[in-house]
């Protein structure tokens, strides 16, 4: 999905992730009076949810993403990247060697979501094209992933009353839905018999404004491992 078509909130962190570019970010490249403009550029989002005790960090080539290691369930808003293939890779905070890496195909105006999920000994990178427009007056954009290796298929409710998104199996997500901005609480249920897995904390979800719902964490966890829950960000 082309990104002239983004929410306006959305296009302005795209223009101001074109401004800290120009102050020697991800691209890399100058921006002086003399240099030509950077025309083409993706967004891309990051989730961390493989569900370790330890902290992340992402490469796009050999420039690190992030100012600040990523935790359990640690994000970063859409921000933009160059065009082209690029090879990325996540670590852990106290190295530099790859934990998992793809080179991903960036194509012009278009928004991606960058997961790192799985578990420690098996860690799983997902690469997710995401179609972002923007919503009506008065209303938000939300999407779930569900990112627990051991869940079933899970369901998004409004805590008391009705679902949401249905049916998401491990490392799939909803394409993002138009929901009333106002005060939620949300409940991830089993697809089917309906059993209650969480509950997040009441959010309100403001117009104009992109939200990714997720489900992270084990159920049956180690003591090494983090535990189920639900987690909502917004973009």
């Amino acid at each position: 999905m082309k990104l002239f078509t983004i929410a306006k909130t959305l296009k302005n962190k795209h223009l101001l992730a074109i401004t800290a570019l120009c102050a020697g970010t991800i691209m890399m490249q100058s921006c002086g009076k003399t240099e030509t403009p950077v025309q083409e550029a993706a967004s891309v989002t990051i989730i961390t949810a493989i569900p370790t005790l330890g902290t992340n960090n992402v490469y796009f080539g050999s420039a690190k993403a992030n100012t600040n290691a990523l935790p359990f369930g640690g994000s970063m808003p859409y921000f933009t990247v160059a065009t082209g293939t690029q090879t990325v890779k996540f670590t852990t905070a106290s190295s530099t060697e790859s934990l998992i890496s793809k080179d991903v195909s960036f194509e012009n105006n278009t928004a991606y979501t960058l997961i790192l999920t799985g578990r420690s000994a098996n860690p799983e990178f997902l690469v997710q094209s995401d179609a972002v427009v923007a919503p009506a007056n008065g209303k938000a954009l939300l999407r779930f992933i569900n990112l627990s290796p051991d869940a079933p298929s899970l369901d998004v409710f409004v805590k008391d009353g009705a679902s949401v998104i249905t049916d998401r199996a491990y490392k799939t997500s909803s394409s993002y839905i138009e929901v009333d901005a106002k005060k939620y609480i949300f409940e991830l249920k089993e697809h089917g018999s309906g059993t209650s897995k969480t509950t997040l904390a009441e959010t309100t979800l403001t117009a104009g404004k992109a939200y990714t719902v997720f489900a992270k964490g084990l159920l049956s966890p180690t003591e090494a491992e983090q535990p189920f829950s639900g987690q909502l960000i917004s973009h």
